[in-house]
């Protein structure tokens, strides 16, 4: 279904470099051009700068950043209808155990992340349409400044780094590292919650009588 979604997604953007290419071709078969007459409007004209190539490129790192955030969606309805896996560590004895690291081997099958049913799930804007984007340098200031802007407000806001799990995936296996940590004579940590699910379609029960 996500495959199917994202499909018809980059059907939809590919189509306006289309229309906007046979506009182009139409313009040009007609035999008249109004370039030299505009050439003074060039600096302050809207035109695309993007090649069809480039809004392609575009489109597919959308539609990457598109399938991302619907893993991470579904991964929250996961949690939000599952129970997170939580694994305590016991130290039973007398001895001080620093940096203990719990690593799972799971088959690849199985889908982890670190359970946050809160998060926001981060769902990326479009390219812009193609045909409308702007060239002139007076508008490519404009832009940067804002994406500078941006770029200092979000270092200035942003979070200290947490350590959270490790997963990969790695020779066919899921693999999880937890961050290690120190389990004091008789103490007892919880590590971090983390949501799995598998891929693999479940065998049907058994039909048949009996225990």
């Amino acid at each position: 279904m996500r495959n199917e979604t994202l499909e018809r997604v980059r059907q939809g953007l590919m189509a306006q470099a289309d229309t906007v290419l046979r506009k182009e071709r139409g313009a040009t078969a007609s035999g008249f051009s109004f370039v030299p007459a505009l050439g003074a409007l060039d600096y302050l004209a809207a035109t695309e700068p993007r090649s069809p190539d480039e809004f392609r490129s575009e489109v597919e790192e959308y539609l990457r950043d598109v399938d991302t955030a619907m893993e991470q969606s579904l991964l929250q309805a996961v949690t939000r209808v599952g129970t997170p896996l939580r694994l305590k560590l016991i130290n039973p004895g007398e001895q001080n155990l620093a940096q203990v690291e719990v690593v799972l081997s799971l088959p690849d099958t199985v889908v982890a992340q670190v359970a946050d049913e809160d998060a926001e799930v981060d769902w990326p804007d479009p390219p812009e349409e193609y045909g409308t984007a702007t060239n002139s340098p007076f508008a490519r200031s404009i832009v940067s400044s804002v994406a500078v802007g941006a770029a200092m407000r979000a270092a200035a806001f942003m979070p200290a780094h947490i350590p959270t799990p490790d997963i990969e995936q790695k020779e066919g296996r899921t693999i999880i590292r937890f961050v290690p940590v120190d389990l004091r004579p008789h103490g007892t940590v919880t590590l971090d919650p983390i949501t799995v699910y598998s891929t693999a379609r479940q065998p049907r029960p058994s039909s048949g009588s009996g225990v």
